[in-house]
């Protein structure tokens, strides 16, 4: 089987990769731009360059992102993390040149989409991340050219696909607009378990307390941080507290080695790969578990503990975390037998390859 994988989403498709190249049997690259100032690694050559001008950009745009693509052909299976990798104006274009050249295309819905969008407004949640941060909202209302645009590439590659794997339950009520014949059941992150180093959660003097910035709004920041505070000024011989973040992938999780707890977001019903790698570390992690998480991923329970947008909630939680402190080390060995549970990335390869062959055009 012959895999291209497209586009990054903080080391999902690296981890992916990885997977899928110990399952064995399978020729996969990646090409990918690092996610941005995450600067994942692992890919085998860049999607597509920006350019520090505006003619090396139009040249970079129409021209050399065109000539690369046409280099994509006869894969198996070509696998998007999620339906715009490219600059707005040419992502559709290039999708179907693509498209045209193999087999099947796979999309993950992994960060702001349409589908997200569309959950939100049915009004199905208690809360979520676009209560406070308005920014992809704005983005699918019809009201300049562009955001026309991005709803249409949207549209159209959701049409066209011929598989679509959540990685969250929010999309999957996004997606019920969708043709549901091409919808799979959840999938979750891949995470490759001998990248990241466990250590038993051996709290010293004080309880360290991290939450990394990245999309304050997004995450829910100005909660956490009033909630650690808080927190802070009550106990503070027992609890520091570190709030950092926006720094390259390797150094971010360098950085989080020094906690014994990891606050990931509050606003979302689900959690993501910072989560994941926080409980690989066997570290104790708040973050979005609600139950509807935990059914889209077929389990009971998890060792996290649930995080929302509220700081008197918060603030109970970690507080909770801090009472049971002589626990902290049995709770994070449960983290991490729960990521090798969940998201070893082998195990989830093989579900990424079960989900493609159900489409029926490869064997």
């Amino acid at each position: 089987m012959r895999v291209l994988l497209l586009g990054e989403f903080s080391s999902l498709h690296r981890y992916l990769k990885e997977g899928l190249q110990e399952l064995g049997g399978i020729e996969v690259e990646l090409y990918a731009n690092g996610d941005g100032w995450k600067k994942i690694t692992g890919a085998d050559g860049v999607l597509y360059n920006s350019g520090s001008n505006f003619i090396n950009r139009v040249y970079n745009y129409f021209i050399d992102a065109y000539k690369k693509a046409n280099t994509f052909q006869e894969y198996d299976v070509v696998q998007i993390v999620n339906p715009t990798i490219y600059p707005d104006f040419i992502n559709e274009t290039i999708l179907r040149l693509i498209a045209k050249k193999n087999k099947s295309l796979s999309v993950v819905a992994a960060g702001y989409s349409e589908a997200l969008v569309n959950a939100y407004q049915s009004g199905i949640f208690d809360y979520y991340v676009y209560d406070y941060d308005k920014y992809s909202v704005n983005r699918y209302t019809e009201d300049s050219f562009r955001n026309k645009l991005i709803i249409h590439n949207e549209k159209w590659v959701n049409k066209h696909a011929d598989i679509i794997i959540p990685s969250l339950y929010e999309y999957t009520v996004g997606y019920k607009s969708e043709d549901l014949h091409k919808l799979h059941n959840v999938i979750p992150f891949p995470i490759n378990l001998s990248d990241l180093k466990y250590q038993e959660n051996n709290p010293k003097n004080k309880v360290v307390f991290f939450h990394g910035i990245n999309r304050e709004l997004a995450k829910g920041t100005p909660f956490i941080r009033e909630a650690l505070e808080k927190l802070q000024e009550k106990y503070p011989n027992d609890v520091e507290v570190i709030i950092d973040g926006k720094m390259p992938f390797k150094e971010y999780v360098e950085v989080m080695q020094r906690a014994n707890v990891v606050v990931d977001q509050c606003c979302s019903y689900g959690y993501g790969i910072n989560a994941c790698i926080a409980m690989a570390q066997g570290k104790v992690v708040v973050s979005g578990a609600r139950q509807e998480t935990l059914n889209a991923f077929g389990i009971e329970k998890t060792p996290m503990l649930c995080a929302k947008p509220d700081v008197g909630y918060l603030y109970n939680q970690f507080e909770c975390i801090l009472q049971q402190k002589k626990n902290l080390t049995q709770w994070g060995y449960d983290s991490r037998q729960y990521v090798e549970n969940l998201h070893d990335h082998v195990k989830v390869a093989q579900q990424y390859v079960d989900a493609w062959k159900s489409t029926g055009k490869i064997v």
